[in-house]
């Protein structure tokens, strides 16, 4: 075959969020938590908003690095589970921005 070559594995949501709760003891001790970042994780707005819901019903403090480039509706799904909003703006230019 060719060069490419698949790392990684699908995973669930409750696999995911038993893998990030094994460092549950830090987030408490050190004050910190999960940031979802990407490539763009309002990409799965669905899977996002449920990853940050879960996260903050345990009590995990919880983050968000975005381009926001998306629509109102799917930035008003994670806001009420989402401590910070990390805004990583690619583009000013209103016509580049819509190219991209």
């Amino acid at each position: 075959m060719g060069g490419m070559k698949l790392l990684g594995r699908q995973i669930t949501l409750d696999e995911l969020v038993d893998e990030l709760l094994k460092d549950q003891i830090y987030f408490e001790k050190s004050g910190g938590g999960v940031t979802l970042s990407g490539g763009e994780p309002l990409m799965q707005p669905d899977f996002a908003t449920a990853l940050l819901h879960r996260l903050k019903e345990k009590g995990n403090n919880t983050a968000l690095d975005t381009c926001g480039v998306c629509s109102t509706s799917c930035l008003n799904k994670v806001l009420p589970y989402t401590d910070i909003i990390l805004f990583d703006l690619k583009e000013a230019e209103p016509e580049r921005l819509s190219e991209n």
